[in-house]
This record gives C-alpha cells, structure tokens and sequence, in this order.
C-alpha cells in the first residue's frame, strides 16, 4: 500500500480471523470475507462458514466487511443485518434471466438491511 498513491483502495480476502486482522494490520481498507454459504461458482471453495461466523467477523474487523460466497436475494438481508458493509455475487445476477432485476432487487434487500440496523 505504501507504493501506491494516497487515493487506492486496497481490499484483501480473508477466511479466518488471524488472517484479517493480518490483513488490517498491513493496511487493507476492505476485506472479503467467504464463502457465507455454498456456492456453486467457484469449484475449489471451502467450507461456507456460516451467519454466525460472518457476525463475529464483521465485529472484530475494524474496516468494512464484504460478504462473498453463495449469497441470494433471500439471504441478503440476513447477510447485512451480520454487520456485512456490502456483498459480492456473481450467480445472483449473472444466473438470472433478467441481471438488471436481479441487481435491483438485491440492492433494496441491501438498502432494507442496512435501514433495519438503524432502527
């Protein structure tokens, strides 16, 4: 990061706790964190780690959270409510007939959890 000039973003994906907190330490603005569930996208993915984990994570990070791996319109919210700062997806929108809806659609259940944590 001490390359790079003042305005880059860094990220980093991490699976476990002592790697973030690695991570963090060496500078990463962002972390992915995953797989959250299942996922059938990328053939060599670990073990989902589950709400629970993803939680716990998004409490110890002290930079935004990035939920990854298997995440649905249905499971959004659950994912923002966990703390998550934000998802990525590739099948969400990429398997769907209509990638535009299916966008917008997991953009209200990011907005929808994110209103419910303020309230």
């Amino acid at each position: 990061k001490q390359i790079l000039p003042p305005n880059m973003i860094v990220g980093a994906s991490a699976r476990t706790e002592g790697k973030i907190l690695d991570a963090i330490v060496s500078g990463a603005d962002y972390i992915g964190f995953g797989p959250v569930f299942q996922t059938s996208s990328k053939v060599d993915a670990e073990e989902a780690k589950g709400l629970d984990k993803l939680k716990h994570i998004c409490q110890v990070a002290t930079c935004p959270v990035i939920a990854i791996g298997g995440i649905t319109k249905e499971t959004t919210y659950e994912v923002i409510k966990c703390g998550a700062h934000g998802i990525a997806v590739i099948s969400a929108v990429c398997a769907s007939p209509d990638p535009q809806q299916a966008t917008q659609s997991l953009l209200a259940e990011i907005r929808r959890g994110k209103q419910d944590m303020v309230t």
